[in-house]
């Protein structure tokens, strides 16, 4: 086997062993961003074609906290 061969195979193994171990992301403290974050998680069991609806929603859900966040600012409140 030439040394590319080997590399490729490494490589292919080390990718098989990220992909098998998910990583749990950091909460953010806030629970109704984490719920969004949440909401992605099943994103690999979805068809591609139904991931820009799934992002739509995260990211209107997200507008919608940030909304809430300027409304409860000590800056906004004079």
């Amino acid at each position: 086997m030439s040394e590319m061969s080997d590399w490729a195979a490494g490589r292919a193994a080390s990718d098989a062993n990220e992909q098998a171990t998910p990583v749990e992301p950091e909460t953010t403290g806030d629970e109704s961003v984490d719920a969004v974050v949440a909401s992605l998680r099943g994103l690999d069991d979805l068809p591609v074609s139904e991931h820009v609806a799934v992002f739509e929603r995260a990211h209107e859900s997200l507008r919608q906290v940030l909304s809430g966040a300027a409304e409860r600012s000590p800056a906004t409140q004079s």
